[in-house]
Formats: C-alpha cells, structure tokens, sequence
C-alpha cells in the first residue's frame, strides 16, 4: 500500500483518531493554513485538544541486535536476537533498521546501505529469543 508524502487536510481532521491503524506512522498532514501534523500512535492515554505529546523513549535493548545468519540477496526476512524486552507482532511496524559493521577500534562503526522500513515483526514474547522482521 503506498501513501502520498503529505496528505492534505482540512480544519477538524487533526483531531480525527481511529482504534486501527489507518495510515503509516509518521504520514505527514497539512491544513490549508499551512498547520503541520503527523500520524501516531498514542496507545490508550486519553488526549486533550491543545496539549503537547511526545514520543516514548527509546529503547537500547533494540541497540546493537545480532543477526542471526547471513540473509541471501535480495532477502527481505532477517532474524535478529532480542534482548529482554518482549515485542507483540508488527510492534515494530513502520520503524526503520539500519545495519553497521561491527565497532573497529580506534574507530566508529560504518553504515552498510541505508535505512529500511520495517514492515513487519513477529511477536516475541520471551525476551532473549530470536524473532524475524519483514
């Protein structure tokens, strides 16, 4: 499913929310006043017209995954060792990941290629386990 890269809005539809994901995390709304906002998800916190949101924080246990095994060209599964934090299926949905070579002293890791969304994960449960992203 693609998604233009701003979709156009009018007065009231920033206020619109829904119990499903309707559009990809992040779309890029303007009002016809210029206003700017972007989709989310905001779980279960009830939300107040005029009141500022933020993100959650990060997590580092999804700093530096191993990669389970060497993924064939062209593969767009890769399994990936968590750490103990437990995922439920598509947690990671829209996300992006982004593959390193390992730390070199005295100097930084490389990034290999660029950022790829996430389109989606298994549920992972146990924490310290291996799950796949798509």
């Amino acid at each position: 499913m693609q998604f233009p890269n701003v979709v156009y809005g009018s007065e009231g539809q920033q206020y619109l929310n829904a119990s499903v994901k309707t559009m990809p995390y992040g779309q890029r709304m303007e009002l016809e006043d210029g206003r700017v906002f972007r989709y989310c998800l905001n779980d279960s916190t009830a939300t107040v017209v005029g009141s500022i949101y933020q993100a959650v924080a990060g997590n580092a246990q999804f700093d530096d995954e191993a990669v389970q095994a060497n993924a064939a060209v062209g593969a767009r599964t890769i399994s990936l060792t968590n750490g103990t934090t437990t995922l439920v299926a598509d947690e990671l949905a829209d996300g992006y990941i982004l593959f390193y070579t390992p730390d070199a002293t005295p100097g930084p890791a490389t990034l290999l290629g660029g950022a790829y969304t996430i389109k989606s994960n298994v549920k992972e449960g146990t924490g310290s386990a291996t799950y796949n992203v798509t």
